[in-house]
């Protein structure tokens, strides 16, 4: 009977990590939910990223998702030591970049199919800025591409004045580590405000993303996503 009591000790001692780790996963799987079910969405953001030069990037801007493949992006700030202040804009059949810094830039285009599914399984996955480097070709990295793994239920601690949850876990993208990232989730709204990753293996080693806002089905004028000229 030996070998059983010894199970048993194994199994009560393994027990509390897994339980974290459930919970820490409910946690974020709920939320998640939440952001892929929206109709619309709308996050402002304040984005501080670290290039693999380890040159510090800061842009703020506010992202606007409506039904389907509307969304619009307006950002300012320095990224990669470049200044930059744009608009995209999305009506669900064409896409308008503007460029206020070089006009020359600013150019009109078809959009890509499910680029609002896109936006809405990366954002609470990888945040706005990952999530934003693969809306030009989101069918270049469907959401079964990315994994996440090793949940585990961080510190709770005041995010912007309000109680947060953090949440760790660990991101692979076809089979490849991308990364270890934390969201901190609102103990109230259980929606992000604050996420940052640290480990990443490409230009960009490490970024955090502060949320002044991010609002689940709010009310969104039409005009929001009428192409700028």
């Amino acid at each position: 009977m030996r070998w059983l009591l010894t199970l048993s000790l194994l199994t009560l001692a393994a027990w509390p990590a897994a339980a974290q780790q459930n919970e820490a996963e409910k946690l974020f799987r709920g939320m998640e939910q939440k952001v892929r079910a929206a109709k619309t969405l709308r996050v402002r953001f304040d984005l501080d990223v670290t290039g693999a030069d380890a040159k510090k990037s800061n842009v703020k801007g506010t992202l606007t998702l409506g039904e389907g493949d509307k969304f619009r992006v307006e950002s300012e700030g320095k990224l990669f030591g470049q200044p930059v202040k744009f608009t995209v804009v999305g009506d669900g059949t064409n896409t308008t970049f503007k460029d206020a810094n070089d006009p020359r830039n600013s150019k009109t285009e078809k959009s890509p199919k499910g680029v609002g599914a896109s936006w809405r399984a990366g954002l609470p996955a990888t945040g706005f800025f990952l999530t934003s480097l693969n809306t030009e070709r989101p069918g270049e990295l469907p959401p079964d591409s990315v994994k996440l793994s090793d949940f585990k239920l961080g510190a709770r601690e005041k995010v912007g004045g309000k109680d947060a949850q953090a949440v760790e876990y660990k991101v692979t993208v076809k089979g490849k580590d991308a990364g270890s990232l934390t969201v901190w989730l609102d103990a109230e709204t259980h929606l992000p405000v604050k996420l940052a990753m640290t480990g990443g293996k490409s230009d960009v080693t490490a970024l955090t993303e502060t949320y002044g806002e991010f609002a689940v089905d709010p009310t969104v004028d039409a005009k929001t996503f009428e192409l700028p000229k």
